[in-house]
Protein backbone atom coordinates (compact mmCIF):
# COMPACT_ATOMS: atom_id res chain seq x y z
CA UNK A 1 0.00 0.00 0.00
CA UNK A 2 1.32 3.46 -0.90
CA UNK A 3 1.35 5.90 2.01
CA UNK A 4 0.62 9.37 0.63
CA UNK A 5 1.93 10.88 3.86
CA UNK A 6 5.41 10.01 2.57
CA UNK A 7 4.89 12.32 -0.42
CA UNK A 8 6.75 15.62 -0.42
CA UNK A 9 8.17 18.03 -2.99
CA UNK A 10 11.95 17.64 -2.90
CA UNK A 11 14.28 20.41 -3.97
CA UNK A 12 17.32 18.15 -4.10
CA UNK A 13 17.55 15.10 -6.33
CA UNK A 14 20.35 12.53 -6.54
CA UNK A 15 20.98 12.74 -10.32
CA UNK A 16 20.00 9.11 -10.87
CA UNK A 17 18.22 8.02 -14.02
CA UNK A 18 14.79 6.48 -14.61
CA UNK A 19 14.35 3.75 -17.17
CA UNK A 20 12.03 4.72 -20.01
CA UNK A 21 9.82 1.71 -19.22
CA UNK A 22 9.37 2.90 -15.61
CA UNK A 23 8.50 6.40 -16.78
CA UNK A 24 6.04 4.96 -19.29
CA UNK A 25 4.46 2.94 -16.48
CA UNK A 26 4.03 6.07 -14.36
CA UNK A 27 2.49 7.98 -17.25
CA UNK A 28 0.22 5.06 -18.13
CA UNK A 29 -1.26 5.14 -14.62
CA UNK A 30 -1.93 8.85 -15.14
CA UNK A 31 -3.83 8.01 -18.32
CA UNK A 32 -6.40 6.09 -16.24
CA UNK A 33 -7.47 9.20 -14.29
CA UNK A 34 -11.16 10.05 -14.63
CA UNK A 35 -12.16 12.92 -16.89
CA UNK A 36 -15.39 14.57 -17.95
CA UNK A 37 -16.85 12.68 -20.93
CA UNK A 38 -13.62 10.65 -20.92
CA UNK A 39 -11.99 13.53 -22.82
CA UNK A 40 -8.56 12.95 -21.26
CA UNK A 41 -7.58 16.52 -22.13
CA UNK A 42 -4.04 16.15 -20.74
CA UNK A 43 -0.79 15.36 -22.46
CA UNK A 44 2.54 14.80 -20.75
CA UNK A 45 5.80 15.68 -22.47
CA UNK A 46 8.79 14.06 -20.74
CA UNK A 47 12.57 14.30 -21.04
CA UNK A 48 14.78 11.80 -19.25
CA UNK A 49 18.12 12.74 -17.72
CA UNK A 50 19.99 10.23 -19.90
CA UNK A 51 18.94 12.14 -23.04
CA UNK A 52 21.13 15.13 -22.23
CA UNK A 53 20.00 17.32 -25.14
CA UNK A 54 16.26 16.88 -24.55
CA UNK A 55 16.64 17.15 -20.76
CA UNK A 56 18.71 20.33 -21.04
CA UNK A 57 16.10 21.92 -23.35
CA UNK A 58 13.42 21.25 -20.71
CA UNK A 59 15.60 22.68 -17.91
CA UNK A 60 16.08 25.93 -19.88
CA UNK A 61 12.31 26.57 -19.85
CA UNK A 62 12.25 26.64 -16.03
CA UNK A 63 12.79 29.82 -14.03
CA UNK A 64 16.35 30.36 -12.85
CA UNK A 65 15.54 29.37 -9.28
CA UNK A 66 13.97 26.08 -10.37
CA UNK A 67 16.78 25.34 -12.82
CA UNK A 68 19.28 25.20 -9.96
CA UNK A 69 17.73 22.18 -8.28
CA UNK A 70 15.54 20.61 -11.01
CA UNK A 71 18.57 20.00 -13.23
CA UNK A 72 19.41 17.12 -10.88
CA UNK A 73 16.06 15.34 -11.33
CA UNK A 74 15.78 12.06 -13.21
CA UNK A 75 13.03 13.35 -15.50
CA UNK A 76 11.29 16.59 -16.31
CA UNK A 77 7.71 16.63 -17.49
CA UNK A 78 5.43 19.35 -18.80
CA UNK A 79 1.71 18.77 -18.41
CA UNK A 80 -0.40 20.45 -21.05
CA UNK A 81 -4.14 20.68 -21.52
CA UNK A 82 -6.49 20.80 -24.49
CA UNK A 83 -9.07 23.47 -23.65
CA UNK A 84 -11.72 22.34 -26.16
CA UNK A 85 -13.62 19.08 -26.15
CA UNK A 86 -12.64 16.80 -29.00
CA UNK A 87 -16.19 15.55 -29.49
CA UNK A 88 -17.78 18.92 -30.33
CA UNK A 89 -15.11 21.64 -30.17
CA UNK A 90 -16.80 23.43 -27.26
CA UNK A 91 -14.87 24.81 -24.29
CA UNK A 92 -14.07 22.15 -21.71
CA UNK A 93 -14.58 23.86 -18.36
CA UNK A 94 -13.19 20.79 -16.56
CA UNK A 95 -10.00 20.31 -18.56
CA UNK A 96 -7.69 21.76 -15.90
CA UNK A 97 -9.42 19.82 -13.13
CA UNK A 98 -9.11 16.61 -15.13
CA UNK A 99 -5.44 17.30 -15.85
CA UNK A 100 -4.86 17.82 -12.13
CA UNK A 101 -6.38 14.42 -11.47
CA UNK A 102 -4.03 12.82 -13.99
CA UNK A 103 -1.06 14.49 -12.29
CA UNK A 104 -2.31 13.21 -8.92
CA UNK A 105 -2.44 9.68 -10.35
CA UNK A 106 1.09 10.21 -11.67
CA UNK A 107 2.20 11.27 -8.18
CA UNK A 108 0.88 8.05 -6.67
CA UNK A 109 2.46 5.97 -9.43
CA UNK A 110 5.83 7.69 -8.89
CA UNK A 111 5.66 6.88 -5.18
CA UNK A 112 5.09 3.25 -6.12
CA UNK A 113 8.38 3.37 -8.04
CA UNK A 114 10.22 4.89 -5.07
CA UNK A 115 10.26 8.34 -6.68
CA UNK A 116 9.06 11.79 -5.64
CA UNK A 117 7.65 14.60 -7.77
CA UNK A 118 7.95 18.35 -7.40
CA UNK A 119 5.33 20.26 -9.37
CA UNK A 120 6.21 23.80 -10.46
CA UNK A 121 4.55 26.85 -11.81
CA UNK A 122 7.98 28.44 -12.22
CA UNK A 123 8.55 28.09 -15.95
CA UNK A 124 7.96 30.15 -19.07
CA UNK A 125 4.70 29.07 -20.73
CA UNK A 126 5.73 30.87 -23.94
CA UNK A 127 9.07 29.04 -24.09
CA UNK A 128 7.34 25.77 -23.23
CA UNK A 129 4.83 26.32 -26.02
CA UNK A 130 7.66 26.93 -28.48
CA UNK A 131 9.80 24.00 -27.27
CA UNK A 132 6.91 21.54 -27.52
CA UNK A 133 5.44 23.10 -30.70
CA UNK A 134 2.05 23.38 -29.01
CA UNK A 135 -0.78 24.45 -31.30
CA UNK A 136 -3.40 27.00 -30.36
CA UNK A 137 -5.87 25.57 -27.86
CA UNK A 138 -3.21 23.52 -26.05
CA UNK A 139 -1.82 25.22 -22.95
CA UNK A 140 1.10 24.37 -20.66
CA UNK A 141 -0.08 23.78 -17.08
CA UNK A 142 2.82 22.67 -14.88
CA UNK A 143 6.42 21.57 -14.95
CA UNK A 144 7.19 18.46 -12.91
CA UNK A 145 10.56 17.20 -11.68
CA UNK A 146 10.67 13.47 -10.90
CA UNK A 147 13.42 11.56 -9.19
CA UNK A 148 14.95 10.24 -6.01
CA UNK A 149 15.53 12.85 -3.31
CA UNK A 150 19.03 13.16 -1.89
CA UNK A 151 19.53 11.10 1.25
CA UNK A 152 20.30 14.12 3.45
CA UNK A 153 17.10 15.95 2.54
CA UNK A 154 14.57 16.16 5.31
CA UNK A 155 10.94 17.01 5.01
CA UNK A 156 10.18 20.45 6.40
CA UNK A 157 7.61 19.26 8.93
CA UNK A 158 6.02 22.66 9.75
CA UNK A 159 4.96 22.88 6.10
CA UNK A 160 3.69 19.31 6.17
CA UNK A 161 0.88 20.10 8.60
CA UNK A 162 -2.52 19.57 7.10
CA UNK A 163 -5.74 21.38 7.97
CA UNK A 164 -8.08 19.67 10.38
CA UNK A 165 -10.95 17.68 8.89
CA UNK A 166 -13.60 20.21 9.88
CA UNK A 167 -11.71 22.89 7.94
CA UNK A 168 -11.84 20.99 4.67
CA UNK A 169 -14.81 18.64 4.98
CA UNK A 170 -18.15 20.31 5.46
CA UNK A 171 -21.05 17.95 6.01
CA UNK A 172 -24.44 19.33 5.07
CA UNK A 173 -27.41 17.80 6.79
CA UNK A 174 -31.09 18.22 6.25
CA UNK A 175 -32.83 20.51 8.77
CA UNK A 176 -34.39 18.71 11.68
CA UNK A 177 -38.15 18.78 11.65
Amino acid sequence: MIDLRSRFSPKAFDKSTIEEADMASIMEIASWAPSAYNEQPWRFHAALRQDEEAFSSFVKVLTEGNQKWAQNASALVFSVVRRERSRDGLRNDYAFYDTGQAVAHMTIAALGHGLQMHQMQGFSPAECRQLLSLPSGIDPVTAIAIGRPTKDQTVDMPHRVRKEGDEVFLFHKSPKA
